[in-house]
């Protein structure tokens, strides 16, 4: 990582939702590996007041839902527009090693293959929001002039993960659990509406792949993954979230 660290004004770019696994990875790229990160939040419109004020609070200075999948298609390409115009060679997420296993926790991204996933994904957004979502993905520029593509890290695939010890790391920081939100998030409101929706569709609850993985590997009790994909939806915030999407 060395090799790199002269190439532009920042060394990484995170992908900072505010949740307690993205604010955890912040701190260990600032404190544990002296990284100067330029942290990027996407606001989808259905982030927590308490949420607002872990990203912005001056003491800490991204098998899904389809809902999730088109929130972080436009984080991901969102963060490698911004990597890519800013030469920054590594785009980092807060994601635990249920979300991303050791195996695909180190990736660089491949001009080609970034341009087919995504045409495939920014189709289907495009004809519901038109060009306001053209921002937010790679132009023809970004794919044929030349650019460096960065490399995609998951730094709690290898650091390990320890949920208790994140929250109590975060927690002394000034990090605030929101309220009204599921087990299963620590940072959008919009995540139970979400699980019901895939619960509906699917018959299986969207976080049950990365609640397995993480028991499988040790990370989490079995008895404490089931309570978290047992535990009802906040009935209030489910009708707070329809009604913000005319549903």
């Amino acid at each position: 990582m060395k090799e790199y660290r002269d190439t532009g004004t920042y060394d990484a770019l995170l992908c900072f939702s505010g949740g307690k696994d993205s604010t955890y990875t912040l701190w260990l790229l600032r404190k544990k590996l002296g990284l100067r990160v330029l942290a990027v939040t996407f606001d989808n419109g259905f982030l927590p007041e308490q949420t607002s004020k872990n990203i912005f609070s001056p003491n800490t200075l991204m098998r899904a839902s389809s809902i999730c999948t088109a929130c972080i298609s436009i984080v991901k390409f969102g963060a490698l527009r911004i990597a890519l115009e800013k030469n920054i060679q590594f785009i980092m997420f807060g994601w635990s090693s249920g979300q991303s296993p050791i195996t695909s926790a180190i990736m660089k991204n491949n001009p080609q293959i970034i341009k087919m996933i995504q045409n495939a994904l920014y189709k289907p957004l495009h004809e519901l929001m038109g060009d306001d979502i053209n921002p937010c993905f790679l132009e023809k520029k970004h794919i044929e002039k030349g650019y460096n593509f960065p490399y995609n890290i998951s730094p709690l695939a290898f650091f390990g993960y320890d949920e208790d010890d994140i929250l109590r790391k975060i927690t002394k920081m000034g990090w605030k659990l929101p309220i009204d939100i599921d087990s299963n998030t620590t940072n959008c409101l919009l995540n139970s509406f979400a699980n019901i929706v895939h619960k509906k569709k699917y018959g299986y609850h969207p976080y049950a792949l990365e609640m397995t993985k993480l028991v499988r590997e040790g990370y989490m009790e079995r008895y404490a993954a089931l309570e978290k994909l047992m535990e009802p939806e906040n009935k209030k915030t489910v009708a707070a979230v329809k009604k913000k999407l005319g549903l």
